[in-house]
């Protein structure tokens, strides 16, 4: 499943969203994120170290929540991590981009990224709904 023309526009007039992941006893776990998407997946960096990182690790199945106002984007998913370039790089690019950050050499930004121990997470929609 990819996401309709008008949830992809919603994702790119919103740069920040919430993504709840699951701990290893079940409960929830909720972090604020940014976000781009490519049309079809949803993008979110984030480093090796964080709860959201190990959680996926152990169980792929995450909830990116887009809040604006009383309405809201919500997108279950199958969490995907990248951990190697080119992909890697791409996916952060485009993340920059969605900020208007300026395009960056790909090996600076690989540096960079290996720096910061950060990967990127590609979600995959398998249920998307526009709550109004």
């Amino acid at each position: 499943m990819g996401l309709s023309p008008e949830h992809a526009e919603f994702l790119a007039e919103h740069k920040f969203s919430v993504l709840s992941t699951g701990r290893r006893d079940g409960s929830p776990q909720a972090s604020m994120v940014g976000h781009t998407s490519d049309g079809t997946d949803v993008l979110v960096v984030f480093r090796r170290s964080s709860a959201k990182y190990h959680n996926i690790r152990r169980q792929a199945r995450v909830v990116l929540s887009v809040p604006d106002g009383r309405r809201l984007l919500t997108i279950y998913g199958d969490g995907e991590l990248i951990e190697t370039d080119p992909e890697r790089v791409t996916a952060f690019q485009a993340i920059l981009s969605s900020y208007g950050m300026p395009e960056q050499p790909a090996d600076e930004l690989a540096k960079s990224m290996d720096d910061e121990n950060r990967v990127i997470l590609r979600i995959h929609p398998t249920s998307v709904d526009l709550h109004e």
